[in-house]
């Protein structure tokens, strides 16, 4: 077994051991928008993906630069990247506790990927 494969088991069981800590996640991507002139309508479409995580914390920006308070919060996650895959950055919002977040930024250490979501 390489030191690779070796480390993805070990994050794998760490996760695992978060027990009752991880929630379920659904990240979301929109793949197709439609308007249509004669009704006025948006429609679209998505691609989900479901699986579990931890939602680390939910803060107030410091700098106060948006003027909408649904805007400060912002909430950091972090999932196994075996889980969520390789395209992962094609996902532009998450779900968790009933309340969706736009994906501001991911940071992937080739094990676990850690995102920043606003909203909710």
């Amino acid at each position: 077994m390489s030191l690779r494969n070796l480390v993805e088991t070990q994050v794998s069981a760490a996760f695992d051991l978060l027990g009752d800590l991880k929630q379920t996640i659904v990240f979301s991507t929109t793949t197709n928008r439609d308007y249509n002139f004669a009704t006025g309508e948006v429609s679209e479409s998505s691609t989900d993906i479901t699986l579990e995580g931890v939602i680390e914390s939910i803060t107030i920006n410091e700098d106060r630069s948006s003027s909408n308070i649904i805007e400060e919060l912002s909430v950091k996650f972090i999932v196994n990247k075996a889980d969520l895959g390789d395209s992962y950055n094609q996902f532009d919002s998450f779900t968790a506790d009933g309340r969706t977040y736009k994906i501001l930024e991911f940071t992937d250490n080739g094990y676990s990927v850690e995102g920043i979501g606003v909203g909710g």
